[in-house]
C-alpha cells in the first residue's frame, strides 16, 4: 500500500468527507457505546479523520487529555476547526510508524485500522503504550461490506484486475485471534448495515469520497459509461436495486 498516496486521496476528500460518511458516523455511535461510563485521564485516537468521532469522544470524557492522529493532513485540519475550542492535541502521523509514549488508559480508532499494512504488529505496539487494565477500542469493516457489489463485479469482469478490496478485510474470527495474543480480555461484535443507492455511479462516488477501500484496480483499468450500464445490469438482475451491505465489527481488548 503506498501511504503517500493514501494520505493524499484522503486529504483531496476531505472536504466533502461528512455528506457521505453516514456509515462511518454509525460506527462511531456504536463505538463510544462500548467505551467505560468512568473517566480516562489520557486518551489516543487513531485516525481521527475529520474530527467526527473526536468529537464524541470529547463530550464522553470531558477532561481526558485527547491526542488524535490522522495521516491525512486535510483531514487534520478540518478536524482542529470542528473542535477548535475543545483543547484536543492533533497531529500528522502515520499510525503504523509513529513513536508512542506509555501511559495512556484508552488507545481509540473508527474505522481506520482495515487501512494498516500490519495490524496485528500496531495492535501490539499500542498494548505496549496502554496502562495496567487499558482499553483498546476499534471499529472495522469486515469482509462482508460490498458484497453485492463484488457479486456483480464476478459475473462480468472476470480478468479485468477489478475487484472488491473489501474482501481481504479481517473476519471477525481473525480479529479475535490477533487481539487475544495481547490482551486477557476480548469482545469483537458484528453489525451489519443495508442501504438503498440510486444508482450504482451513486455507490461507486460514495466509495471514492469515504475511503472505505472499496475497489482494487489494476493500473491499466479505465471506467466507462457502457462498463457502468453492464454492471448495474448485473447488479439489478440479482438483487433488483443497488443495495450495499456494510460490516462493522466492534472491537475491545482490555489488558
Amino acid at each position: 500500500m503506498n501511504k503517500k498516496q493514501l494520505a493524499r486521496n484522503f486529504s483531496r476528500c476531505a472536504p466533502v468527507y461528512d455528506k457521505y460518511a453516514n456509515i462511518q458516523a454509525f460506527a462511531a455511535m456504536e463505538l463510544i457505546r462500548e467505551l467505560p461510563c468512568g473517566d480516562c485521564k489520557r486518551i489516543l485516537e487513531i485516525g481521527c479523520g475529520t474530527g467526527s468521532y473526536t468529537r464524541l469522544l470529547r463530550e464522553r470524557f470531558k477532561h481526558a487529555a485527547i491526542e488524535s492522529v490522522d495521516i491525512a493532513e486535510k483531514m487534520v485540519e478540518l478536524a482542529r476547526q470542528k473542535l477548535k475550542d475543545s483543547e484536543v492535541k492533533f497531529s500528522v502521523e502515520d499510525a503504523e510508524k509513529m513513536k508512542l509514549d506509555s501511559g495512556y488508559d484508552l488507545v481509540t480508532s473508527n474505522a481506520a485500522i482495515q487501512w494498516f499494512e500490519s495490524p496485528g504488529k500496531a495492535i501490539r505496539s499500542y498494548r505496549k503504550a496502554l496502562n495496567s487494565g487499558g482499553i483498546l477500542a476499534f471499529s472495522v469493516f469486515g469482509p462482508l461490506t460490498f458484497k453485492e457489489l463484488g457479486n456483480a463485479l464476478g459475473r462480468v469482469m472476470t480478468g479485468h484486475g477489478l475487484s472488491v478490496a473489501s474482501r481481504g478485510f479481517l473476519s471477525k474470527e481473525a480479529l479475535e485471534k490477533m487481539l487475544a495474543k495481547f490482551f486477557r480480555k476480548v469482545s469483537v461484535r458484528e453489525a451489519l448495515i443495508k442501504e438503498e443507492l440510486p444508482c450504482l455511479a451513486g455507490l461507486l462516488e460514495k466509495i471514492k469520497y469515504t475511503g472505505v477501500r472499496g475497489l482494487s484496480l489494476n493500473s491499466h483499468f479505465v471506467w466507462s459509461r457502457r462498463l457502468l450500464r453492464i454492471i448495474e445490469d448485473a447488479y439489478k438482475k440479482e438483487y433488483g436495486r443497488i443495495i450495499a451491505t456494510y460490516q462493522v465489527f466492534l472491537c475491545k481488548a482490555i489488558i
